[in-house]
């Protein structure tokens, strides 16, 4: 994720998919894990950088006057309670979300949502900046649903004004950045 510089973003909001059949994989080794330790990370390191970062899903009145540190540990405890339990889409919880004009959505998900792109212009048109992050579902071993990776679906989510970003499984460190679609690494 590109540095922040503080008081730059409005807001900053992480979305993750909890889509009741969307958790691909098993035991600890699963795409919500992923993406609940790549979102922990980024809590840490954009808070550390003075944005104001939220978990629409979880905590959407969340304080903002408390300091870095009670922030990140009220957000780790928010981010250790998601479960992909839910019958609402993924792309039914993000148009729900409520944030002012200028903020950022980070959206991550493993498996193709197709109302995503539509969901995603209607954020951008209330002024937010879509940044869905896509995981490979083959990288937890099940390749029977539609992958947020594939070609066709990554090119509407571009096609639609959203830049998606493809993570990878290994984990995001201060060494790993989310790679815009096609970059070679």
């Amino acid at each position: 994720v590109k540095e922040f510089e503080a008081g730059s973003q409005a807001t900053v909001a992480l979305v993750i998919d909890r889509t009741k059949g969307h958790d691909v994989g098993r035991g600890v080794e699963t795409s919500l894990e992923a993406m609940v330790g790549h979102a922990a990370f980024l809590v840490e390191t954009l808070l550390r950088q003075g944005v104001r970062v939220v978990l629409p899903q979880v905590d959407p009145e969340s304080p903002n006057h408390a300091n870095v540190q009670e922030r990140t540990a009220e957000a780790m405890r928010s981010l250790a309670l998601l479960e992909a339990d839910r019958s609402e889409t993924l792309s039914q919880e993000l148009s729900e979300i409520m944030l002012p004009g200028g903020s950022v959505v980070y959206v991550f998900h493993a498996v193709a949502d197709p109302e995503l792109p539509s969901v995603g212009t209607s954020l951008i048109g209330r002024g937010m900046k879509v940044v869905p992050l896509v995981y490979d579902c083959a990288s937890f071993g099940k390749n029977a649903l539609t992958s947020a990776v594939e070609a066709r679906y990554v090119d509407e989510l571009q096609a639609s004004g959203l830049t998606p970003q493809v993570m990878t499984v290994g984990g995001l460190d201060e060494d790993i950045e989310p790679q815009p679609v096609g970059a070679k690494r």
